[in-house]
């Protein structure tokens, strides 16, 4: 099935011109702002991002410690997102959520996602670096809370989001 995914995520913005050139010079290809493609398992930045972060890139990976991934917006008419998203944790909003943050999205930074951070903007320029940055940025920001739309993707539904043929009204 495909559908439009919003997520609800924790971690930080960067813009995807300084993005793409991280990605670039760790050979990868560039995003030019459009949301990666997941299908069945992670797409190479976010297996990229996982691997600096010292966990297992691969999304068959058990651990739960690391489930870093990178999150691009989608925007309509085909125009490029000008930032991008580097999530430590996330939840996915299929219709409509009680969020409880505490519990599903505490705001507990992984250790060694400051230096993520800043190995990613260490590829701004001096003016971009100060302009990717607003007010009151600082390592708060790095479990930043944001809501995300992407693009339309195949999503493999499981319960509770949908009702198994049989149960529900009208059944």
């Amino acid at each position: 099935m495909t559908v439009s995914l919003t997520a609800v995520i924790r971690g930080f913005r960067v813009p995807v011109a300084i993005l793409d050139r991280f990605l670039v010079a760790n050979g990868l290809t560039e995003t030019d702002g459009y949301a990666p493609f997941y299908h069945g398992d992670l797409n190479d930045a976010s297996k990229l991002l996982r691997a600096k972060l010292g966990g297992s890139s691969s999304s068959s990976s058990s651990s739960d410690d690391n489930k870093t991934r990178l999150f691009i917006p989608y925007r309509t008419s085909r125009h490029h997102s000008p930032f991008a998203y580097v999530a430590y944790d996330w939840l996915f909003v299929h219709a409509q959520r009680k969020l409880h943050l505490p519990e599903e999205l505490p705001n507990t930074v992984p250790a060694s996602f400051a230096a993520l951070r800043d190995e990613i903007m260490g590829f701004a320029g001096g003016a971009e670096a100060q302009a990717s940055t607003g007010p009151g940025d600082d390592d708060e920001d790095l479990a930043g809370l944001f809501v995300i739309i992407t693009d339309e993707q195949s999503f493999g539904f499981k319960e509770p989001f949908v009702q198994k043929a049989g149960t529900g009204c009208g059944s």
